[in-house]
């Protein structure tokens, strides 16, 4: 007797329910959209750009030190790590792709400076704002020599700019 008064109860509430909804869905009077005024200032739209700091050809990669703000204001070796590729420790020991045997060179040209033990202090002490790029060879070719088995490092460093002059006083 009870659950044939609940279902009883259920089926009436639930008709009324149902009875009820059209009366509450109500429609939106439509409302005028607001038209934006035309604008015809006939101003020109300008873009900027920055060319990226990466360049790649087949058989190098070159970073260019001069357009990375944070890397000038560094030294080599900070200009070094933020090449794709190039790992340097915090003694200055450079690796190409996980090879230590990496060949350092300024402008084309061995140095003296970049053999040895003493390449991590000429890098963690040279000021890459000396550096205009740095290009990584990863398959040097047999004009350079054995030693960079791992790969070629080039720094290259700024010009002179034309008209620039110095002077000392004596």
């Amino acid at each position: 007797m009870i659950s044939a008064r609940l279902h009883w109860l259920g089926s009436v509430a639930a008709s009324a329910m149902f009875a009820a909804m059209p009366a509450m869905a109500q429609t939106v009077p439509a409302q005028p959209q607001a038209q934006a005024p035309a604008q015809s200032d006939g101003g020109k739209i300008v873009v900027t750009g920055k060319q990226s700091e990466i360049s790649s050809a087949p058989d190098r990669l070159s970073f260019n030190v001069a357009n990375d703000l944070q890397v000038q204001t560094g030294t080599v070796a900070d200009a070094l790590r933020a090449v794709p590729g190039v790992e340097v420790d915090l003694q200055g020991n450079v690796s190409l792709r996980g090879d230590s045997g990496v060949r350092i060179m300024i402008d084309g040209r061995p140095s003296a400076m970049m053999n040895g033990d003493s390449r991590g202090d000429v890098l963690q002490s040279m000021a890459s704002g000396n550096i205009e790029r740095v290009e990584v060879i990863t398959n040097p070719s047999a004009a350079f020599s054995p030693e960079g088995s791992g790969g070629v490092i080039n720094l290259v460093t700024k010009k002179a700019r034309p008209g620039a002059r110095s002077s000392s006083p004596g």
